[in-house]
């Protein structure tokens, strides 16, 4: 049979920029490319060496790996990037946290755990520099410091008593801390002040409190708008990293360049999305609890909520950029698990010793936490969950698994293509499609391409049945199939 001979198209200037003439160009290079593909022998060209994949390749192609590796430095890239840029801190959540690791020394000086001289200059040290940071902190931690100042005044005279210093010595002492005292603190002045009784006193420190809680509140409000949008900012680039990352994890294991640029740059403004999204949420909930202690079961709770807010909204991007749903279900519920942990372990982490000069290290591990156990729980939820997959058994992607989501699920070498086959010229375009129907899988066979074999066999449309092996030009893929309860 001659071949037949292409129609001729005829077109003038005005049609160059037509749609139609478009598309019926397009039409030919497809049915030329249909051709060329159809008169290929297969013997002619030379198969695709189908060497077994090292440990490291194998690891590398496991989407279990992959996402838990992307997740982990998106992890620490976003801690990164909040603390390369300072964003400013609620400063009343700020202030509860300050002020509660000041009582804590207290506590400890009061069992006797910490020396009296070691809590003044660490408690003074933190006064001191709360006061120059956060103007709510100055105003709040007064009754506290006043607490401590008399705690150092009954302290001398427990010395005293016990002959451990000298009258004159503990009088001398005693004077130097009611000067200082009294210039620093108003509550102490007001709480050493012989001349007033009990009863005065008490008045006098109840109308000073709520004057400056007044203050406070002012402060609070004056302040609130620039934290918030520097929790905008900061959930915003945390959202940024993260949905970008999480999204290019699968396809930069697949070699799929141009799936990777796509994924990562949709992944990463739906993640900036989430970001934004995660601080009225957060925002919110820590409003919540702003006056509770900063050791209270409520800020506790307050901590895991916002921190499992975080991770499901910074785990969106991966599910929508797949566009499925069941896809989206997964990587939601591993964010949220992620982030769950992660505020679960950040106030035991802050109670750490070695932590309290390194205040953002608990901020850190969570971050690190919902990247890693976000993608790590999406890979084994994902695995756990699937009901049909491919696993290359021969090519260059040789270990790799693909699960089964999209209906249809197209095999080819478009980077399109969910199963993207490179650097094999046997495959077409669009060479096969994988259909999810009731009760199963079935294969077809696309026009472009060399045949498509089902255990030898070459097919048009069938059923696949666990252990079929499929053969798309020089790859390889054995389909898995769960077992139905």
């Amino acid at each position: 049979m001659s071949e037949q001979t292409p129609e001729k198209i005829t077109v003038n200037y005005d049609d160059l920029n037509s749609r139609k003439v478009e598309q019926r160009l397009k039409e030919q290079d497809a049915l030329a490319r249909n051709r060329v593909y159809a008169a290929m022998d297969e013997t002619m060209v030379a198969p695709t060496e189908a060497s077994a994949p090292s440990t490291l390749e194998a690891l590398w192609r496991n989407s279990i790996f992959a996402l838990a590796l992307f997740g982990l430095i998106g992890g620490l890239l976003a801690w990164g990037l909040g603390t390369l840029l300072e964003f400013k801190a609620d400063i009343r959540k700020d202030s509860v946290e300050r002020i509660d690791g000041i009582r804590r020394l207290i506590k400890l000086t009061e069992e006797g755990t910490l020396k009296y001289d070691t809590a003044r200059l660490s408690i003074t040290d933190a006064v001191e520099n709360g006061r120059g940071l956060n103007p709510h902190f100055a105003l709040t931690v007064i009754p506290v410091d006043a607490q401590f100042r008399r705690m150092m005044l009954d302290r001398i005279t427990v010395l005293e008593r016990t002959k451990e210093i000298t009258p004159e010595e503990a009088k001398s002492r005693r004077d130097k801390e009611l000067e200082l005292g009294r210039r620093e603190n108003p509550d102490f002045a007001v709480m050493t002040d012989d001349s007033l009784s009990d009863k005065a006193k008490i008045q006098k420190l109840d109308t000073m409190a709520a004057t400056r809680e007044k203050e406070a509140e002012t402060v609070v409000e004056r302040e609130s708008l620039r934290s918030f949008i520097g929790n905008v900012l900061a959930y915003g680039v945390r959202g940024v990293v993260l949905g970008m990352l999480l999204a290019i994890a699968v396809p930069l294991t697949e070699n799929n360049i141009q799936a990777t640029v796509v994924n990562g740059s949709v992944g990463a403004a739906l993640g900036l999305l989430g970001g934004v999204a995660a601080a009225f949420v957060t925002s919110r909930i820590q409003g919540l609890v702003a006056n509770s202690p900063a050791s209270s079961t409520q800020q506790y709770l307050a901590t895991i909520a916002t921190w499992g807010a975080l991770g499901i909204f910074l785990t969106l991007a991966p599910g929508i950029v797949m566009r499925n749903k069941k896809k989206l279900a997964i990587g939601l519920t591993g964010g949220l698990i992620g982030g769950l942990i992660g505020g679960v372990l950040f106030e035991p982490i802050s109670e750490l010793s070695f932590v309290k000069d390194y205040p953002r290290i608990p901020e850190l591990v969570a971050m690190i936490s919902i990247g890693l156990l976000a993608g790590l729980a999406t890979g084994l939820i994902e695995d756990a969950a699937k009901s049909g997959w491919l696993k290359v058994s021969q090519g260059l992607i040789a270990g790799k698994q693909f699960i089964l989501y999209r209906n249809p699920t197209y095999i080819g070498s478009s980077p399109d293509c969910q199963i993207y086959l490179f650097k094999d010229p046997k495959v077409g375009k669009r060479h096969a499609a994988i259909h999810i129907v009731p009760n199963g899988f079935d294969i077809e066979d696309m026009p472009l391409g060399v045949n498509t074999l089902v255990n030898g066999k070459a097919v048009s449309r069938t059923r696949l049945k666990n252990g079929d092996r499929i053969q798309v030009g020089s790859t390889q893929l054995v389909f898995m199939e769960k077992e139905q309860g």
